[in-house]
């Protein structure tokens, strides 16, 4: 009994690193380095990633993203899901890129996202 348990406490430990180890290959990255931004790129329009997320397969084939209402690219430009079932589509690449000087994040509202390129805090 006492070897089975060890047996199977190894297999698990196993199946577990190869597990971690996948997804550490597969996954997309989640922080930009210093003075960079993760943005997906959809149709060369650059939408930070913060505004879009991930949803699985129902209505489409496959993962596919989302917005949670317009989102604005980096450009300033505004842009709502071109298809209501399959957002932004699933073939979205992520890059990393210098985060432009006028963009200072994006703040979410309930019912929008907007850039706040000039924000006071005063």
């Amino acid at each position: 009994m006492i070897r089975n348990r060890r047996s199977l406490t190894a297999l698990l430990g196993i199946v577990l690193l190869a597990t971690l180890a996948l997804g550490a290959c597969t996954s997309e990255p989640q922080y930009a380095g210093e003075g960079n931004i993760l943005v997906y790129d959809y149709q060369g329009k650059f939408i930070p990633a913060e505004q879009l997320h991930k949803a699985p397969a129902d209505a489409c084939d496959a993962e596919h993203y989302h917005a949670r209402g317009a989102v604005v690219t980096l450009n300033g430009e505004t842009l709502t899901e071109p298809d209501p079932m399959c957002g932004f589509g699933s073939d979205l690449k992520i890059l990393e890129v210098p985060m432009p000087d006028e963009y200072q994040g994006i703040q979410r509202t309930d019912d929008e996202w907007r850039l706040n390129p000039d924000e006071d805090d005063d």
